[in-house]
C-alpha cells in the first residue's frame, strides 16, 4: 500500500514542478515584453530653456507661412543695420538676449510710437540684458533718418527683399506685418506675437 501511495505522490510533484516552470517562463516573458514597451517609448520633450551654456541652436532661414513659436529654434540672419554694421543673430546671443520688432514702415505714426516706446524703456531692457533690432525692408540710408530723428539707442536693420521676414512668417503681401519675438541666448523663441505687444509682457518673457 505504500509504494501506491508513493507511486501516486510522483506524478502530482511532477506536475506541480511544470506548473510553476511554465509560471516562470510566462513571467519572464511579460517582463521581457514590458521593458520592450517602455523602450519605444518617445522621450519626454523638455522644456525651452534660457541657458546660454548650451549655446544657441538656430534653424536655417527658411520661408514660412506662420510665426515660429514659442520653445522652438529662432532662425539664423545676418543683415546690416543703420550705421552699416552687419549684424548676426549668433553672434547677438553669445552675449544677450535679442527682441525683434518688425514693423511696416519708418516715419509711419504707428511704427514711430512703437519703436519710441522701445527708446523710451531701454533701461528696462538692458536691465535684462537684452537688445532690440528694428526689422524693416527700408535702405540703410531711410533707417539712419529715421533711428536718428527719434534718438534710437538700438539698431535697426535694412531687411533686403523681406528674407528675415519671411524667415520669421511675418512677410505680408505689401508690407512686413507688425510682429514681435523674444530670443533666449540659447537660441529658442520666448515669445512670438502679432501687433503692438505691451512691453509688460516682453519683459515677463525676459524675466530679470
Amino acid at each position: 500500500m505504500r509504494h501506491v501511495v508513493m507511486i501516486a505522490l510522483f506524478p502530482l510533484a511532477g506536475m506541480l514542478a511544470c506548473s510553476d516552470e511554465a509560471a516562470d517562463r510566462q513571467s519572464e516573458s511579460v517582463a521581457l515584453a514590458d521593458r520592450a514597451s517602455a523602450a519605444s517609448q518617445p522621450a519626454a520633450s523638455q522644456p525651452a530653456t534660457d541657458d546660454p551654456s548650451v549655446g544657441a541652436e538656430l534653424r536655417p532661414a527658411a520661408p514660412r507661412a506662420e510665426l515660429i513659436p514659442a520653445g522652438e529654434p529662432a532662425a539664423e540672419f545676418s543683415a546690416k543695420d543703420h550705421k552699416g554694421q552687419t549684424l548676426r543673430l549668433s553672434e547677438l546671443l553669445e552675449k544677450q538676449r535679442v527682441v525683434l520688432v518688425f514693423y511696416p514702415a519708418d516715419f509711419t505714426p504707428g511704427c514711430t510710437k512703437q519703436l519710441c516706446a522701445v527708446r523710451d524703456d531701454w533701461s528696462e531692457f538692458e536691465r535684462r540684458n537684452a537688445t532690440v533690432l528694428g526689422v524693416n525692408p527700408a535702405s540703410i540710408e531711410t533707417h539712419a533718418r529715421f533711428a536718428e530723428e527719434h534718438g534710437f539707442p538700438f539698431p535697426v536693420i535694412s531687411d533686403e527683399e523681406s528674407a528675415i521676414a519671411a524667415a520669421y512668417g511675418c512677410k505680408g503681401k505689401d508690407h512686413t506685418q507688425r510682429v514681435v519675438y523674444v530670443i533666449g541666448r540659447d537660441g529658442k523663441v520666448l515669445l512670438s506675437e502679432a501687433g503692438m505687444v505691451p512691453h509688460e509682457k516682453i519683459f515677463a518673457a525676459l524675466g530679470e
